[in-house]
């Protein structure tokens, strides 16, 4: 592992591979797998997940400094492409500049849909579903299995029983 200059404004991290990036070295218990890394980088260090870099922050203090105190910073970023098209201009809460417009929503969605509790809430039902696609799977042994329609069936059920409750 060696630290990269590709560019300085960048903290220092892992050297990818040209496409994957980092994903083949990750390790299963990855809350480890950042502790070992950050002796070696410190607090703030990046990664490449396939062509886009990730920035890991393994510090509270400096997780305190990102997320409260430059919060303004940080939610003030360029939108993609992508999200232009797929969102209608990018006007929802995750990619609005930051302003008094959706700083209501957003702290809604943070204090309640993505709450500790609310998470609990439906964690029985996250899991019933991952189970039942595994079983899906399962079921398909020796036949080629279309991963992603999978991965997209079990997230669009577990976001309709989230929000219209259990229809099974």
């Amino acid at each position: 592992m060696k630290f990269t200059k590709i560019n300085p404004h960048l903290p220092p991290g892992l050297l990818g591979l040209p496409i994957i990036g980092n994903l083949p070295f990750i390790k299963p218990e990855l809350h480890r797998y950042f502790s070992d890394l950050s002796r070696i980088y410190g607090p703030i260090f990046k990664r490449r997940m396939e062509s886009v870099f990730a920035i890991v922050i393994n510090s509270p203090s400096l997780a305190n400094e990102v997320l409260k105190v430059q919060d303004a910073i940080f939610a003030n970023h360029d939108v993609p492409a992508a999200a232009v098209v797929g969102t209608f201009g990018g006007l929802n809460i995750l990619w609005t500049p930051n302003g008094p417009r959706y700083n209501r929503p957003r702290k809604l969605v943070i204090c309640e849909i993505m709450s500790k509790q609310s998470l609990d809430a439906c964690y029985v039902l996250h899991r019933r579903e991952v189970r039942r696609m595994v079983k899906e799977i399962y079921g398909k042994v020796g036949s080629s299995v279309n991963i992603y329609q999978q991965l997209s069936v079990t997230v669009l059920r577990v976001m309709m029983c989230t929000l219209w409750g259990d229809a099974s």
